[in-house]
């Protein structure tokens, strides 16, 4: 498996061939029937993030931009904004999904709307691997950069410290934003950033 997301308070997870699990009360059942792919020789495709507004709506997205809609009943495969891998579906709270991954690509849509793209040609060589909600703000990490989404524009983040810096996940509470890199863990209270050296 790729990814774990909670939903609703409820958990599910994502991976390889497309399998999607979701935890009940007896325990992880399988609920992929219509969009995994059965493992034959070798990995073909997969699901690396999945996110949804509740158990009837939900989205998962992977490789070669792959993306697939569960209606409380059955997957369907929609047509993908992207070509590239998307690496994140974060679904925000005005009823819109943000996709991201490989080749700086970022839309935001949904399956009714339709997608409208975001991406930003100078940041193509990043790969998106990870969002992060804070302040009205959705914060993107790309390993060697943090991009930022506010007001339909996507721009990379300053950090104004010292020293090496990277970005591989994200995590946020009521009163700050953290986020890990290779040897430091970075704090972000919405205008202030602190480092702590894992070292």
């Amino acid at each position: 498996m790729l990814h774990l997301q909670q939903i609703a308070g409820e958990l599910y997870a994502c991976g390889t061939q497309q399998q999607v699990h979701h935890r009940s009360a007896d325990g992880w059942v399988r609920m992929d029937d219509g969009c995994h792919a059965p493992l034959v020789d070798q990995v073909t495709c997969g699901f690396n993030a999945m996110d949804g507004f509740g158990a009837d709506n939900i989205y998962a997205a992977g490789e070669g931009g792959a993306l697939w809609h569960w209606d409380g009943r059955e997957w369907q495969a929609l047509a993908s904004p992207s070509v590239w891998t998307i690496r994140v579906v974060h679904c925000m709270p005005d009823g819109s999904v943000v996709l991201a991954g490989d080749a700086g690509t970022v839309f935001r849509g949904n399956r009714v709307d339709g997608w409208r793209t975001l991406t930003v040609p100078a940041l193509a060589h990043l790969s998106i691997e990870h969002a992060c909600l804070f302040q009205d703000t959705l914060y993107l990490c790309a390993q060697r950069a943090l991009l930022a989404l506010s007001g339909g524009t996507v721009e990379r983040v300053i950090v104004p410290l010292e020293g090496h810096l990277a970005y591989y996940s994200a995590s946020a509470t009521a009163g700050a934003m953290w986020t890990v890199g290779d040897d430091a863990i970075l704090r972000f209270d919405g205008t202030h950033w602190e480092r702590f050296s894992c070292q």
